[in-house]
């Protein structure tokens, strides 16, 4: 990437974050938008982001399933 000089990579899907992606540009000089590895956990892994918010003392928000309008419908 030092061949193009970026002004600002933007890093995506997911597992590239999770494997620290921009934490290693970061160290390189780039500038980077996109979480290091410690904050794309909080992305990738719910039991990480349940454990964390419980240490932290933060109650997670209640999980919904919502079902298509069409599928309401038929119920």
């Amino acid at each position: 990437m030092s061949k193009i000089n970026p002004d600002l990579v933007i890093i995506g899907p997911e597992n590239y974050l999770s494997e620290n992606l921009a934490g290693k540009l970061r160290k390189l000089n780039f500038n980077v938008f996109g979480p290091d590895d410690h904050g794309a956990k909080l992305e990738s892994s719910k039991e990480f982001m349940k454990e964390f918010c419980k240490s932290h003392k933060y109650q997670p928000l209640a999980q919904r399933h919502l079902l298509p309008l069409s599928l309401l419908k038929l119920i």
